[in-house]
């Protein structure tokens, strides 16, 4: 992977292991881009770099998913059983650009070659199609020429640019695949004190179909609404061991799961207990279905 400026000189440059890890380039300097191996965004460069698949975040230290998938494509290859693997063990043939499928890299290829075949033609015919109609309304055999002579030189511009050498999100990797149901566990920034899993009175308990109390369905997703700072703590929850409350995938914003009572009057009696030192029997669910200790964001 290489950076370059506007003049196409060459700024930095990184090279990887198959899985992911960094290979030393000798007087190369530091990769002035936080997008690194397949094109995926580099979150904490600690612990061997953790990386942002949309759908999980992966470790090329561990060379595995650091959250189980939540769709098992194939199930007749018993690879594909193992939640945590990292294109079907074997990056030199595959990538998983969405975080949840193993395609052949040949296919990205293709993918993107038939992209910029699409944006060179219609840079083409952008061209031929404003000169024709600019120089000659009569669409001449000369201007033509001309018109064809300018699109040739547009789409050779367009080859040459410095931007088609740096580093590029491929499409696929802004597709993030949400199903109807919720996955495995939910996630909440949270100390996993009762008052951080109570809802706060006068603000979550004014609608009940917009209140209660809010987890996302993945640490991305929870990332970009409550953004995790060094020492900040957050839980995971299992959505299944909520018993009597409510569990509503609402994607609003993206990934937001509400948890709250039946009633809104049942979900205002709960959001007024928060600091009173009482704990309301719903936040006795929510800290019983919390799996492990509350998670410290390093």
């Amino acid at each position: 992977m290489a950076v370059t400026n506007s003049s196409g000189t060459l700024t930095s440059q990184q090279r990887y292991l198959p899985f992911g890890g960094t290979r030393a380039i000798p007087n190369s300097p530091i990769l002035a881009t936080d997008f690194t191996y397949t094109g995926q965004r580099l979150l904490d460069s600690g612990m061997g770099g953790i990386m942002d698949y949309k759908a999980r975040f992966y470790s090329p230290a561990l060379m595995r998913f650091l959250q189980p998938d939540t769709v098992i494509p194939g199930v007749a290859n018993p690879q594909n059983w193992n939640r945590y693997l990292y294109a079907n063990n074997n990056p030199i043939r595959y990538t998983d650009p969405s975080g949840h499928w193993a395609i052949p890299a040949i296919v990205i290829a293709a993918v993107v070659v038939i992209l910029k075949v699409i944006d060179y033609g219609w840079t083409a015919y952008d061209t031929v199609s404003s000169l024709s109609v600019a120089l000659d309304s009569d669409n001449s055999p000369d201007v033509r020429k001309k018109a064809l002579g300018a699109a040739v030189l547009a789409v050779g511009m367009e080859l040459l640019e410095p931007d088609e050498l740096s580093p590029v999100a491929l499409p696929l990797d802004d597709i993030v695949r949400h199903g109807d149901d919720i996955g495995n566990l939910i996630f909440r920034k949270a100390s996993g004190s009762p008052g951080s899993l109570t809802p706060r009175p006068g603000i979550d308990d004014l609608d009940l179909e917009k209140g209660g109390l809010s987890f996302f369905d993945s640490i991305e997703n929870m990332m970009q609404q409550t953004p995790l700072k060094k020492g900040d703590k957050y839980v995971q929850v299992d959505p299944k061991k909520l018993d009597g409350l409510e569990v509503i995938f609402d994607n609003d914003p993206l990934g937001h799961v509400s948890v709250r009572p039946p009633s809104l009057a049942e979900l205002k009696d709960w959001a007024i207990s928060r600091g009173t030192g009482v704990i309301h029997k719903f936040t006795e669910i929510v800290k019983k279905a919390v799996v492990g200790d509350p998670i410290i964001w390093k």
